[in-house]
Formats: structure tokens, C-alpha cells, sequence
């Protein structure tokens, strides 16, 4: 049971992750658009980005802001490390015969 919990609490925190990813890029991608007026639906779905970021993500004037941010750094940084490391024969379990 508690295995159950550990696998869907982890789901959510990637879903959560892909969400908060997926808004920056959006808002990225869409901050210089050719706004058509008031009634803009790309500038009404950057306001929607901006207020769940704001609503999920803690404000950096708070003390737990430093927390994931630190894991979220040491997440990209170990990703990139195993990214790049040379793999060696045994790890890639060829077998050496003549």
C-alpha cells in the first residue's frame, strides 16, 4: 500500500513539473505576439499561466522558495552529469571474446 502512494505521489509531482515546464515555455514562446485587441486568446492564456505559476510556485521573498529550487537545480545538474558520462563496457554488458 504505501509502495501505491510513493508511485502516485511521484506521478503527480512529474505532472506538476510537465504543467510548470509547459507554462514558461508558453509564456516564452507567446511574450512578443501580434496581440488582435481585448478579446486576445493568447494574451488570456498567458494571464491563466502567469496565475497558476503564481498559485503553485512558492514567491521568492518566502523561506521555502530556496528548497525547490535548490532540488531543481541539483535535479538538472545530475541529469546532465549522467547525460554526458562516458559509459563503459561492463555498464553496457558487451561481451569481450575473441
Amino acid at each position: 500500500m504505501n509502495n501505491k502512494k510513493r508511485i502516485t505521489a511521484l506521478c503527480l509531482a512529474f505532472a506538476i513539473a510537465i504543467a510548470l515546464a509547459f507554462s514558461v515555455l508558453f509564456i516564452a514562446h507567446n511574450s512578443e505576439h501580434k496581440c488582435s485587441g481585448a478579446d486576445c486568446s493568447i494574451c488570456a492564456q498567458i494571464n491563466n499561466c502567469v496565475e497558476k505559476l503564481n498559485n503553485i510556485s512558492p514567491k521568492p521573498e518566502t523561506s521555502d522558495f530556496s528548497a525547490p529550487v535548490l532540488f531543481c537545480a541539483v535535479l538538472c545538474v545530475g541529469a546532465v552529469i549522467e547525460l554526458f558520462r562516458k559509459k563503459s563496457l561492463i555498464e553496457l554488458k558487451v561481451k569481450l571474446s575473441n
